[in-house]
């Protein structure tokens, strides 16, 4: 019987990893609002699924869910329109947070300044 002993992760692994945490803080910092807001009210949460998925920053989504859940009963009454609202609302405030927040942690003014540091990284 053999002990296996605890790998050590190299430098290269440790580089690589770091890089992925930069892309998505990157990925976060470039998040529009509007934009947000929009493919949450269009598509409920398909939207905002996916930039939670590019992002990692999944608590607007599992909020912004939760709330739609929550007032699905309404949407009978006004077809959906006024009650698809507040989900995407507080997604969208809530996901504009993180996104100002990382802006600040990376001293990146505007999304298109995130998207351009993005690209140029070239990872």
């Amino acid at each position: 019987m053999t002990t296996s002993t605890p790998e050590t992760t190299s430098t290269e692994t440790l580089e690589y990893l770091a890089k992925v945490q930069q892309v998505k803080d990157l990925q976060t910092a470039r998040c529009r609002g509007w934009a947000y807001f929009l493919g949450a009210y269009f598509t409920g949460p398909i939207w905002p699924g996916v930039v939670a998925n590019r992002t990692g920053e999944w608590t607007p989504f599992w909020v912004g869910l939760g709330l739609g859940v929550v007032s699905l009963p309404f949407a009978f009454l006004d077809l959906g329109i006024i009650s698809s609202l507040p989900a995407a609302g507080v997604g969208t405030a809530m996901m504009a947070s993180k996104s100002k927040d990382k802006r600040r942690l990376l001293n990146i003014v505007s999304p298109e300044q995130a998207d351009v540091k993005l690209f140029s990284s070239g990872f």
